[in-house]
């Protein structure tokens, strides 16, 4: 029991916080590693901190690269199209370690062609999928596998890689990009998952795909499969105290005093902090302010649905209207547009834009559009304003020993925004790298890792939309009612 790390054992909140403040050190047995698709190298810290040593990194910007390398400073920088420079990738991973394998390849690979957004456009067709050559990009994982025979691949996705057909470019067989993907690796055992991260004590509510992949011989593959588990830390939170777990990290409690200055984008000097350049956020002038200040505070509502008047201070409960029934002025307090010579009409938008988070669950998704007032759900829960940058970094876990910085000195709050919305939070890949680094290295992590029959264990072969659904939502009924029938104590 004392081989197992403690962090696998239960949730310190202690360590946590000394985790996100960027006070937790390093694990000193290293393993070697490298990174694919590294971005900034984010979710790669967490497994950095658990014990793994990145011998190099790829990445297509030169701006996301320059941050990871000051992050991983062992190793080598790789810029361009992984397509293209996968050799290189290889070759600068065997001028370190020779021919010994990385126990890790760590591939968080672009999900914008997999996107909502392209589900319902041209390329919504397995051939038009295809044509998108970011929907192919998973496959280059496996020409670095065949080479460098890692013990351990992880690739992290949105859900729709489940789900989303493609034709595989080698063979051109059609199928799902992770079932073609796991069948290209088949000197590997695949076990995919979609993360829910609030399950593991991140503040944030954020979902993603990892399929981890062990190689064929590796003595702990067989060990999971006799005490039915998975290569994942064993879930610490769930939505409401049950089964043994702790509630979710609410968004009050996240965001609450004293853990952030408090902002207004009501002015320069009220938007920002004198004492954290990443703490600070857009000032709002005149009917932009006032949309954001009508929106009750804790109130998890659209300015949308504001309604009153600022006119005439009237009642006005008709939600699809952008102009006041009673005295014919704009309501400026709801996101309106106004054309010369015409009406004043409603900007088009979800339910969820232009609206307050919910204090009483955890931070809504951090994005890459953070930054955008309209976009989904991203104002302060009671303050008048986003969140800013710090924030966002904290709630994606992100430590606070990590630099945003690359050759000319500290990042744009932009770029920090769009590297935060596009990773995987440190502190989960910290606790995969624990019970990875634990499995390869023979440790009895395995009564502290993920049951087998969880049901966020996915099937890489139930690919259709329509049939994984239906799919999940039965494992999910079965899971759930056999916990808590375990749980009743018998009359």
């Amino acid at each position: 029991m004392a081989r197992i790390p403690r962090e696998l054992l239960r949730f310190d909140r202690g360590f946590f916080i000394a985790f996100t403040r960027g006070h937790a050190r390093f694990s000193q047995r290293r393993l070697p590693a490298l990174g694919a698709f590294s971005g900034a190298g984010i979710g790669d810290y967490g497994y950095r901190m658990a014990g793994f040593t990145f011998h190099g990194h790829s990445e297509i910007r030169p701006e996301r690269l320059e941050i990871c390398h000051r992050n991983h400073p062992r190793g080598r920088p790789v810029l361009g199209d992984l397509r293209l420079t996968w050799p290189e990738v290889v070759g600068a991973y065997r001028e370190r370690m020779g021919s010994a394998p990385p126990a890790l390849l760590s591939a968080m690979s672009p999900c914008q062609g997999l996107s909502p957004a392209s589900a319902h456009s041209r390329l919504a067709t397995p051939d038009g999928r295809s044509r998108d050559g970011r929907n192919l990009l998973p496959f280059v994982i496996s020409d670095i596998a065949r080479e460098l025979r890692p013990r351990a691949v992880v690739v992290e996705n949105v859900p729709s890689i489940l789900t989303t057909r493609v034709r595989d470019p080698e063979t051109g067989e059609l199928g799902g990009i992770a079932e073609l993907l796991a069948a290209r690796l088949n000197a590997y055992r695949c076990f995919p998952i979609t993360v829910q991260f609030a399950d593991f004590g991140v503040p944030q509510r954020r979902q993603r795909t990892l399929i981890t992949f062990i190689r064929r011989g590796e003595r702990c593959l067989a060990r999971l499969e006799t005490l039915g588990r998975v290569p994942y830390p064993a879930k610490t939170h769930d939505r409401a105290a049950r089964f043994g777990r702790l509630p979710w990290i609410r968004a009050d409690e996240f965001l609450g005093p004293p853990s952030f200055r408090r902002l207004d984008a009501s002015s320069e000097t009220a938007a920002k902090s004198p004492r954290d350049a990443l703490h600070r956020v857009p000032v709002y002038e005149g009917d932009r302010y006032e949309l954001v200040r009508a929106i009750p505070p804790n109130s998890g509502r659209s300015a949308y649905e504001n309604d009153f008047c600022p006119a005439c201070n009237r009642a006005v409960r008709d939600s699809s209207v952008a102009e006041c029934p009673n005295c014919r002025a704009a309501l400026y307090t709801r996101p309106i547009v106004h054309p010369k010579g015409g009406p004043p009409r409603l900007i088009n938008g979800h339910a969820s834009s232009y609206q307050r988070m919910v204090p009483d669950l955890p931070v809504g998704t951090i994005t890459t559009a953070s930054g955008h007032l309209g976009s989904d759900a991203k104002i302060h829960p009671w303050e008048n304003r986003i969140l800013s940058p710090r924030e966002c970094a904290d709630a994606q876990t992100i430590p606070r020993s990590f630099v945003f910085k690359g050759r000319r000195g500290p990042c744009s709050g932009g770029l920090v925004r769009e590297v935060v919305g596009e990773a995987i939070p440190p502190w989960f890949t910290f606790l995969h790298g624990l019970a990875l680094r634990s499995l390869l290295n023979g440790l009895a992590a395995t009564p502290h890792l993920l049951a087998a029959d969880d049901y966020d264990v996915e099937r890489v072969d139930v690919c259709d939309l329509d049939a994984h659904q239906s799919y999940r939502r039965r494992l999910r009924a079965t899971f759930v009612g056999a916990r808590e029938r375990s749980l009743q104590v018998p009359a």
